[in-house]
């Protein structure tokens, strides 16, 4: 399934660390200053880690497992069994906030319990995994780097920036050309199914709009207006969503996006965000990346990062013959990383 580019968590991390990361992501992501952590490290908290307000105020819960396995729904049912203890206040929700990679069987379980247990009038229960963190993490530069120091970031102050633009270049492509993707995954029955978090979609449109600052003034102001009158669609609060207007936003935001190299009149800037584009639509696609397909984006990165003749061929070697929603992440992240971290 398509997601948002994630940096892998850190498997040595402190358990400490992994509660914090969470607190932060989540106050980012519900506008909630006031989550915050419930009693001392190693002490008994009665299944709740942080206790807080949700972007509803409703007061929820959230128990974190810091796992490199697979997630158990006894486990699950245990921490949930330990939090009906809790006595902060009468618990919304509990999330259980996990590093374990996602499994569909158990996010159906989570989900069947859930159910059950609202219709007897008791708190729902939910997963949080570490894409739903990170993205969180996304929404502020300055507690992102607090927790990963190495990342690198293009300063937005410095409109010139020769690697800045590239960068948001990419971005803008594999981001902005997808946008109505991304909407009817998050928002479809499907996306309901797999607990997709709304919150992914603020995060893709805070992408957008911080990346289309390379484009001609008159179309910045016309892609900002699009996405400030989507998100206001979208996280305001209303009785009912016009979801026409969305789409049709939308539609224009991600045609921008595919268009708007061939209004530039830097080459490789427009380059990069048709190599952004390129790796987005593999993203996107259904069935095998094949060797085929490796070798036609590989001619363009080469073209695009000289310096990524050594570790490229590495890459592809490892997701040929994958599904291209896995294959298309990890030459998101190749090309973000040698853009971030390498000299061009």
């Amino acid at each position: 399934m398509p997601t948002i580019h994630v940096t892998p968590f850190p498997q040595d991390t402190p358990w400490q660390d992994f509660e914090k990361m969470t607190l932060h992501a989540m106050s980012l992501k519900w506008g909630s200053p006031n989550l915050q952590g419930e009693g001392r490290p190693g002490q008994g908290q009665d299944g709740v880690d942080i206790f807080g307000s949700d972007y509803l105020g409703r007061p929820v819960g959230i128990q974190c497992k810091k796992y490199s396995g697979v997630l158990k729904i006894d486990v699950v049912q245990k921490e949930v069994k330990l939090a009906e203890a809790f006595k902060g206040a009468t618990l919304n929700c509990l999330y259980i906030a996990t590093t374990a990679p996602h499994d569909v069987k158990l996010q159906r379980a989570v989900r069947a319990l859930s159910e059950e247990r609202v219709k007897e009038g008791k708190f729902a229960v939910g997963i949080l995994y570490w894409d739903d963190i990170f993205t969180g993490l996304l929404l502020d530069n300055n507690i992102l780097i607090s927790h990963f120091p190495y990342l690198k970031f293009p300063d937005p102050t410095i409109v010139n920036s020769t690697k800045a633009n590239k960068l948001s270049a990419f971005m803008l492509g594999y981001y902005g050309s997808f946008l109505l993707d991304y909407l009817e995954l998050v928002f479809s029955e499907f996306g309901w199914m797999a607990q997709q978090d709304p919150e992914e979609i603020r995060t893709v449109l805070r992408i957008i709009r911080q990346n289309c600052k390379i484009a001609p003034k008159e179309q910045v102001v016309e892609i900002t207006a699009w996405i400030d009158e989507i998100e206001s669609e979208l996280f305001m609060a209303k009785p009912k969503k016009d979801w026409e207007k969305i789409k049709l936003l939308s539609k224009r935001v991600r045609d921008r996006s595919k268009y708007l190299s061939s209004l530039l009149e830097n080459f490789e800037t427009a380059s990069f965000i048709e190599l952004g584009l390129n790796i987005g639509a593999v993203n996107w696609t259904d069935g095998k990346f094949t060797e085929e397909l490796a070798n036609k984006l590989a001619q363009k990165i080469y073209m695009l990062l000289i310096g990524a003749t050594t570790m490229l061929p590495k890459t592809l070697d490892r997701i040929i013959d994958k599904d291209c929603y896995t294959a298309g992440p990890v030459l998101y992240n190749f090309v973000d990383r040698e853009l971030r971290w390498g000299d061009y």
